[in-house]
């Protein structure tokens, strides 16, 4: 009786998982409709970039300025994962020329300018859309399916919702594969699969990197501020007249 209970439990679980998965409804929201998720958005970010290769560690994050860039951006989109009304998971961009952040760790009012930042990338700069942030961090999904399934709906919303941009673009971190701080788990390496969405989404690796410096976990423990090299991916997509 107790093994037909037990058989029954695990049954119920994996259809509640399957469940789960044909559940998620993806939403495209705009810059007027962002500010109630603006906590949970960073909550998740700073939860994601935690994560092996980016090691980011912000206690203090300036959520307010950090988040208010988003909102003065008149083109700014994210499409969200929701199951029902929570939240699970999201890519957000905005135009790369509003994208303008002031970083973890900064002094008071440093902003990293992104006209200064990315001048010298291998596309038209005001052509180019920015994903800024793409983030999976709920356990009990398909993490993979849910990134994927968000590249394709992000691109199609960019080409639907914005004029003129024939680019899309993004930064990801890219870590020698004997770091010595790599998850011997290859589910504790899931952030760095960003290389592997991208590339399956048909975007463009290069070799132009922008060094990025942000609180650090080291492998003794310890955090400190230290400069990361993020390489840039590119794909040209047809742009709205």
């Amino acid at each position: 009786m107790n093994y037909t209970l037990r058989i029954t439990s695990l049954m119920t679980l994996l259809l509640i998982g399957i469940t789960h998965m044909h559940a998620i409804d993806y939403r495209i929201l705009d810059h007027d409709q962002l500010a109630p998720y603006a906590q949970t958005i960073n909550l998740q970010r700073v939860a994601f970039y935690s994560e092996y290769p980016y090691l980011f560690v912000c206690e203090n994050a300036p959520e307010d300025e950090y988040f208010q860039v988003y909102l003065e951006s008149s083109q700014t989109l994210m499409v969200g994962a929701f199951d029902e009304q929570e939240l699970v998971g999201f890519i957000i961009g905005m135009p790369l020329k509003d994208y303008n952040v002031l970083p973890c760790g900064a002094r008071e009012g440093e902003l990293i300018l992104a006209r200064d930042t990315f001048k010298d990338i291998p596309v038209s700069f005001d052509d180019c859309y920015y994903m800024s942030e793409m983030c999976v961090v709920r356990d009990g999904y398909d993490r993979d399916a849910i990134a994927n399934e968000l590249f394709k709906r992000f691109e199609k919303a960019v080409q639907t919702h914005t004029t003129g941009y024939g680019y899309l673009c993004m930064m990801i971190l890219e870590l020698l594969q004997n770091h010595p701080m790599r998850p011997i788990d290859p589910v504790q390496r899931w952030v760095e699969r960003e290389g592997v969405h991208l590339a399956n989404n048909g975007y463009t690796h290069t070799d132009y990197t922008i060094v990025y410096e942000w609180p650090t976990l080291q492998q003794d423990g310890t955090v400190k501020m230290q400069k990361n090299p993020m390489n840039f991916w590119y794909k040209t997509i047809a742009a709205r007249e």
